[in-house]
């Protein structure tokens, strides 16, 4: 369960930096259009970053406590 979360906040992180890239690049198109969404995309990606590491770090130490406690 722990892999599929941390697989599904990878895709989740791609999703957001792409979609971040793209207003990026629209807003560099439109020079008129305000950039300050910008920033919420940057939360969103530091965000959803933190939860994918901290997944990450969960899953490593159940895979101790099984191999120690031999949990199935």
């Amino acid at each position: 369960l722990g892999s599929l979360l941390v697989a599904i906040l990878q895709v989740l992180q791609v999703l957001v930096r792409m979609a971040r890239q793209q207003r990026e690049e629209n807003n560099n198109n439109n020079r008129r259009s305000r950039s300050g969404g910008s920033i919420w995309w940057c939360l969103l990606e530091l965000i959803v970053d933190y939860l994918e590491k901290l997944m990450e770090y969960i899953n490593s130490w159940a895979f101790v406590y099984v191999g120690l406690y031999g949990y199935e």
